[in-house]
C-alpha cells in the first residue's frame, strides 16, 4: 500500500472554491452545461438536493466530478446504497463515460452482473492479495477451475455455462450466453421445468394500506398516489420500481414514519424497520452503552 504524504494528500477530483477561482466563469459554466447535457440532468439546476432520490444524488455527484474532466475516475462501490434499477443505470452511465469520453475507470463493485460486461480487465482480491486477473472470461474460467466460492457471484451466463460444461470460451454477457445456449440446445434438447411450489397464507391482514396519498411539501407534486396494499401473515413481498418511483416513501408510510395526508394504515402487532442506510440506526458509538441501559 502506498503512503501519501500530508503535503500531497489525495483528494477527489472536484472543484473547490479555490480551484474554481482559477477558471473563468464562462469556462465553469461551459463545463457544467456540457456535463448536465451528457447526463441528461438539465432540469435539475433549480431543484433542491433534498428532493432528489438516492440514485439521482449519486448521479449528480458523478456529474460534478466529471466537470473536472479527470483522466482517471476511481469509484469505491458507488452503487452500494442504490436500488437495482438505479444501480444498473449508474453503471451503464460509467460505461458510456468510458466509451465516449475515453476516461479510464477503476471500479470496485459487488454487482458483477452489470459491472463484469463493462470491464476490459478484472482483478480479484482476497485477504489483501491479488487472487487472479485478466479479461472477464479468463477470470471466470480461473475461479471456476479453482472451485473458489467467489464464482457464485459471477454473472448468470457464466454460472450457467460452468454448470453445463467447462470447455470453450466462457460467456460473459447475456447475449453471449444466449448464443452459447442456443448452440448447445441443438444437441441437448432442454427438459420442461418442474411446476413452481405454491403457498397458502392464513386469512386476515397483518398490515393494510388504503388510499394513501403523500407529498413532502404543500405545493409539491404527490409522491404517492392512491396506494392500496394488503399483507397477510407469512407473505414475502418485494416492492419494485424505477429510481424515484416512491418506494422508500411508501415503506415509511407503511411503517408509520411518515403520515399520509389522505388514507389510513392499520397493522397487527409491531413493525420492524431496517432503513436503506444502516448508519441511521447507530445512535451510540459502542453497543456496550446501549446494552447496559436496556
Amino acid at each position: 500500500m502506498k503512503t501519501i504524504s500530508k503535503r500531497r494528500q489525495a483528494r477527489p477530483a472536484r472543484l473547490t472554491p479555490r480551484e474554481a477561482a482559477q477558471y473563468e466563469t464562462p469556462v465553469i459554466r461551459q463545463r457544467v452545461a456540457e456535463m448536465a447535457a451528457f447526463f441528461g440532468i438539465e432540469n435539475w439546476f433549480y431543484k433542491n438536493v433534498t428532493e432528489l432520490s438516492g440514485g439521482q444524488k449519486q448521479l449528480l455527484n458523478l456529474a460534478s466530478v466529471m466537470a473536472m474532466q479527470p483522466s482517471v475516475l476511481i469509484l469505491d462501490e458507488p452503487t452500494s446504497q442504490l436500488d437495482p434499477i438505479a444501480a444498473s443505470d449508474f453503471l451503464a452511465t460509467l460505461g458510456r463515460i468510458n466509451r465516449e469520453l475515453g476516461t479510464t475507470i477503476l471500479l470496485t463493485e459487488h454487482r458483477l452482473e452489470d459491472a463484469f460486461p463493462l470491464a476490459t480487465r478484472v482483478a480479484v482480491m482476497e485477504e489483501g492479495k491479488l487472487l487472479c486477473s485478466g479479461t472477464p472470461a479468463e477470470v471466470g474460467t480461473a475461479l471456476r477451475a479453482s472451485g473458489h466460492t467467489m464464482f457464485l457471484a459471477m454473472p448468470t451466463a457464466m454460472r450457467v455455462w460452468a454448470a453445463v460444461e467447462q470447455e470453450g470460451i466462457c460467456p460473459v454477457t447475456v447475449r453471449e450466453g444466449r448464443d452459447w445456449l442456443t448452440a448447445y440446445s441443438v444437441e441437448h434438447p432442454p427438459c420442461p421445468l418442474p411446476p413452481e411450489p405454491s403457498r397458502v397464507y392464513p386469512d386476515g391482514a397483518v398490515l393494510e394500506a388504503s388510499e394513501l396519498w403523500f407529498k413532502y411539501e404543500k405545493d409539491s407534486p404527490d409522491v404517492v398516489r392512491e396506494l392500496n396494499l394488503t399483507l397477510k401473515r407469512g407473505e414475502f413481498y418485494a416492492l419494485m420500481g424505477g429510481n424515484g418511483a416512491g418506494k422508500s416513501t411508501s415503506l415509511k408510510l407503511l411503517a408509520g414514519l411518515l403520515k399520509p395526508y389522505r388514507g389510513t394504515v392499520t397493522h397487527q402487532g409491531t413493525i420492524g424497520v431496517l432503513p436503506q442506510n444502516p448508519q441511521t440506526l447507530f445512535v451510540k458509538k459502542q453497543f456496550r452503552k446501549i446494552w447496559r441501559r436496556s
